[in-house]
């Protein structure tokens, strides 16, 4: 009788705990969200409007441990999306991963565009749509301390999306 007392206690309790646990785990997600909101502004809001936005923070969660700064937390983030199989999500990711941190001095990061990443923030920062990506033209962006300005962009004849010249983008 005692055993099944104090079994009975210990289910009552768990249930109990249940409830806040699952708060806390609501709560911690949400200010997941808010901080990569906040810190990777571009790269969220391109995600939410292809409707994988709290999934692919969420996923990310499951699968990297929250560091101890948001500044590392952004820079997790964004480097687990610039390995994304869309071009465009992938390029706005590594966009933000360089300006979170900047190449070193002799150092510069390419990213390669499929559109004109301009009309890309522009759309971004408003509600215009996303431009389409250009058939036979490639954008390719430098950031970096040796390009005049830190960055520049160039629109140029692309070889094909498929060859290996043109999967991602690199640092030199």
């Amino acid at each position: 009788m005692q055993n099944h007392l104090e079994s009975n206690a210990e289910n009552h309790q768990d249930t109990a705990i249940l409830p806040g646990l699952e708060m806390i785990n609501e709560i911690t997600a949400w200010w997941q969200r808010s901080q990569i909101e906040l810190q990777c502004r571009y790269t969220a809001r391109l995600m939410k409007r292809f409707g994988c936005f709290e999934q692919c923070v969420a996923e990310h969660f499951r699968f990297h441990p929250m560091p101890a700064s948001i500044d590392e937390m952004a820079s997790q983030f964004l480097s687990s999306i610039e390995q994304s199989s869309d071009p465009l999500l992938s390029a706005v990711a590594r966009f933000e991963l360089a300006r979170l941190s900047p190449p070193s001095a002799n150092q510069t990061r390419i990213i390669f565009w499929d559109r004109d990443p301009d009309q890309v923030m522009v759309a971004l920062n408003g509600s215009t749509n996303l431009p389409r990506p250009e058939l036979n033209v490639r954008y390719v962006m430098r950031i970096g301390a040796g390009v005049p300005g830190g960055m520049s962009c160039t629109r140029e004849k692309a070889p094909s999306w498929d060859s290996p010249a043109m999967v991602g983008s690199r640092v030199q």
